[in-house]
């Protein structure tokens, strides 16, 4: 298969189905949730588990209780019995009762906005959290959104990442040395509770990727000379699914920014263009030039097809054909060092990565990697190149789900529409793109390994074979 050439050839995306879908979690999610937390905190012989979130940094909270905080902080307190105390501010009060998870709501008005009213009722934390079960002596786990992993591996149970006066609270409790931070419990890309998904959240992420593609596609197919950075943006259409980044646009001299937002700036012929459009569960990037063919680019890099983009996807190739359940993240990671070497492709972070409320949750792509892939997992095929000056970058980000036999057969029958999509992806990518796919590789996007170098002629696509 590596033998044969990646080529650029006139493509024409099929329909894989409609972005209006909707699907949402059952209740009872929620408590299986819970239920599996307790399990760990007994088997840790931890008593209380406090779960911080607030509006960037959230997911480990919303995977608990359906809820994810705006404007301000909020924690959950689990105790191994009873209901979990949900502790927001003033913004919060409300919308908390959102939370389909059985939940107790303590309001807290400290964790409100600079400048809003403070002197209320429930003005002291630790009584709250005293009133959550928390006591002196007991043994509490702290998750947020990071954990360390020291030189040996192991995590550091004493690096926390929040507020230091949620923190100290905890610890004025309990005592300092019982509270460790638990959040590789959520997170951790081989065991936590987040790596692998549920049917149901799987379901949730496909219908995600479907009408964030979808949005994206408006991009794509909507191109002309004389548009600005801001003009490609409002194509995309939003549609009110809950973001996990600002969508980045970028041309010109301004991709080297990375993530930037954007601008007014018009878009000349030849230039390099960067767009990144995420929300909850999936993410769709691409990369090219803004140009109809090679004519259109500069000397400097006008066989940027032939030196960047084709090398690039032939690794693409490559790693969505080894992709499947059992999987090692070493042997992904090797697939792009072998595909795009340094010093000229310069590949940036790591070749692929777990996805789930927030875009990036964790990887097991690093070197040496013996962390599996495994059936449940969601997946984004995110290998970035930074080429060597003067060189435009190429990007083709999607996201995918793995799932093993049984998965898949319970998938199709419980969610028979986007089975349906997901197989017309895989033949559009096998038939099409000439992408060898395991069967266990399940695409969620609707622009599924599509990458067209020319945005100005879209219809113009990588594929690979005779």
């Amino acid at each position: 298969m590596t033998s044969l050439p990646a080529k650029l050839t006139a493509c024409e995306l099929p329909d894989f189905g409609t972005k209006d879908t909707d699907v949402t979690l059952p209740v009872e999610i929620y408590a299986n949730r819970l239920a599996a937390l307790r399990e760990r905190m007994a088997k840790e012989s931890v008593d209380q588990t406090v779960i911080y979130g607030d509006r960037e940094h959230n997911a480990n909270l919303q995977w608990l209780t359906g809820f994810d905080p705006r404007f301000e902080e909020a924690v959950a307190v689990v105790s191994l019995s009873g209901r979990v105390t949900l502790v927001v501010g003033n913004e919060c009060k409300y919308y908390a009762t959102s939370s389909p998870a059985d939940v107790e709501i303590v309001w807290f008005p400290e964790f409100s906005l600079v400048g809003q009213p403070r002197g209320l009722p429930n003005g002291d934390l630790v009584a709250i959290l005293q009133a959550a079960g928390l006591k002196s002596g007991q043994k509490v786990g702290v998750a947020a959104w990071k954990y360390h992993l020291g030189q040996d591996g192991s995590v550091t149970r004493d690096w926390f990442d929040l507020p230091a006066f949620i923190l100290r609270d905890i610890q004025g409790i309990a005592g300092e040395s019982n509270v460790t931070n638990v959040a590789d419990w959520f997170m951790a890309a081989d065991s936590g509770f987040r790596a692998i998904c549920e049917l149901e959240q799987m379901a949730v992420f496909e219908a995600a990727a479907t009408r964030s593609s979808d949005n994206f596609c408006q991009v794509l197919f909507g191109l002309h000379e004389g548009m600005n950075e801001r003009d490609l943006v409002r194509r995309l259409q939003f549609d009110g699914d809950v973001l996990t980044c600002h969508a980045m646009m970028s041309s010109g001299e301004r991709t080297v920014f990375g993530l930037a937002s954007p601008s007014f700036r018009s878009i000349s012929v030849g230039e390099p263009v960067v767009m990144v459009y995420g929300v909850q569960g999936a993410l769709t990037c691409r990369a090219g030039v803004w140009a109809r063919s090679s004519d259109e680019l500069p000397n400097s890099y006008s066989d940027y097809v032939d030196v960047v983009v084709k090398p690039y996807f032939k690794t693409v190739v490559k790693w969505y054909s080894a992709m499947r359940v059992g999987q090692t993240g070493g042997a992904l990671w090797q697939i792009a060092v072998d595909g795009l070497p340094t010093p000229f492709f310069n590949r940036e972070l790591n070749p692929g990565h777990l996805i789930h409320y927030e875009e990036w949750m964790n990887s097991q792509v690093h070197p040496g990697s013996t962390d599996q892939m495994l059936s449940g997992m969601c997946i984004q095929v995110d290998i970035i190149p930074n080429p060597s000056k003067p060189y435009p970058t190429t990007n083709i980000e999607d996201g995918i789900g793995l799932a093993d036999e049984g998965l898949r057969k319970a998938f199709a029958a419980k969610y028979p529409a986007a089975w349906d999509r997901i197989t017309k992806r895989r033949e559009f990518m096998i038939q099409i793109l000439g992408i060898e796919l395991h069967a266990d590789v399940l695409p969620f996007s609707n622009i599924p390994a599509y990458l067209p170098p020319y945005w100005l002629d879209p219809r113009q696509a990588m594929s690979f074979g005779a």
